[in-house]
């Protein structure tokens, strides 16, 4: 099978132009043979260089996912959701895109400019203290706020699209100073989309807590 392969520079809003693997290394042929033909997710770099953005799926901003995760420091949340997640993912049989035995990489840069694999974009420690994540969650694309880093978070990828994640470090019960940050992060969060829908992994007691 032919493959014709046409190298451009492609701007993504949230990667900082980090392209991971090489067509010299690592060609790209046998991984766009075995996608399906519709997923167009594979990007390429202006040298050699070429990756696999799932933020290309980005969508408009319409809810607010509220979830649980076990307790750890931000470098703990990052190596479990890297080994979890991430790795889960580019070790599988998927065809959309087919990327199995490639090393995991997310395009998710914190706000020091570090590449992170943590699947939220807001998290609220058991002492009610919230980190934010990425700088810039939301972007205006046409006018239009939208998920710039998609979360790995929700459960369904649909809803991953068009959601901004906030998750809760603990055993699934809320503190107090959760609540009150998670509200005050939803209210927040809804002055930039009032039509905002929250949308809960957490159990029916624990999500009443938040409304």
């Amino acid at each position: 099978m032919f493959i014709a392969i046409i190298l451009v520079s492609i701007p993504c809003l949230a990667d900082n132009g980090f392209f991971p693997y090489s067509m010299t290394k690592n060609p790209v042929g046998p991984y766009l043979e075995k996608t399906t033909a519709d997923c167009d997710l594979f990007e390429f770099g202006p040298t050699d260089g070429w990756r696999v953005n799932f933020d290309k799926q980005r969508q408009e901003f319409k809810t607010i996912g509220i979830c649980s995760y076990p307790n750890g420091t931000l470098e703990e949340i990052n190596a479990m959701a890297k080994a979890k997640i991430y790795e889960t993912r580019f070790t599988s049989n998927s065809t959309e895109p087919y990327i199995k035995g490639l090393t995991a990489h997310s395009l998710h840069f914190d706000k020091d400019g570090k590449e992170t694999f943590i699947p939220f974009h807001y998290i609220v420690f058991p002492d009610g203290y919230e980190e934010e994540i990425f700088s810039d969650p939301l972007i205006k694309v046409n006018c239009i706020w939208t998920i710039n880093q998609i979360p790995w978070a929700m459960g369904n990828w649909t809803i991953n699209c068009q959601s901004i994640v906030i998750a809760a470090l603990g055993d699934g019960n809320l503190t107090q100073m959760q609540v009150k940050t998670i509200r005050e992060r939803i209210s927040k969060l809804q002055d930039i989309k009032s039509d905002a829908t929250v949308k809960s992994r957490l159990t029916e007691s624990q999500t009443n807590l938040i409304q």
